[in-house]
């Protein structure tokens, strides 16, 4: 068993770990993703399944093998970016990106919307959590209670599927707003 402070020291190295693994990429996706951008603007196709496609194979030409799990988080966003539309794909590549690079949060949050839309309330709860465990903020609590929202009609106990939706609602709320994501009470100020 360890120590907290042992605890601590060892989510330190983690952190930075993780910071010197996003240094490395950032760039990199940057660059990806404004090529990806204008292919799309000047790419035309008759399909836009025929557009996903060859904006693939865009992104596997250019890709290396450290940004394997950054750019099978982007093709699951593409894939996942039309509202309330489950895409089998999206879940694919953002299962993927997730393990390959546990730490890459978006794509667990991403998931996380991908397996609501699916209708698969438990794994996307689970998503949606392991991410809160890892960073706390309002933009998760947020889809944490509208995932509770969403499923209390159908839940066993919709009362108590209520009361989680409540439960996330106030934390949120509780946020301070210097986090840069709570957007309710910097906009009650105005």
């Amino acid at each position: 068993m360890s120590t907290p402070t042992e605890e601590t020291s060892r989510q330190n190295e983690d952190t930075e770990k993780k910071e010197d693994i996003y240094e490395d990429w950032i760039p990199n996706a940057t660059k990806m993703v404004e090529m990806i951008y204008n292919f799309c603007f000047q790419h035309y196709t008759s399909n836009p399944e025929e557009k996903i496609s060859d904006i693939e194979h865009q992104i596997e030409k250019k890709q290396s093998e450290s940004e394997r799990s950054m750019f099978a988080y982007l093709k699951g966003r593409l894939y996942n970016a039309v509202p309330d539309v489950y895409k089998e794909e999206a879940e694919h590549y953002l299962v993927e990106a997730t393990n390959l690079d546990p730490c890459l949060l978006d794509a667990w949050n991403c998931l996380g919307m991908c397996l609501a839309k699916k209708g698969d309330y438990r794994r996307a709860k689970n998503s949606f959590e392991f991410v809160l465990r890892m960073d706390q903020n309002s933009i998760i609590l947020r889809q944490l209670a509208e995932l509770e929202l969403q499923f209390a009609p159908v839940a066993e106990d919709p009362v108590q599927q209520l009361g989680e939706c409540i439960k996330y609602a106030q934390k949120t709320l509780a946020l301070d707003d210097t986090d840069g994501r709570c957007y309710c009470k910097t906009a009650n100020r105005i």
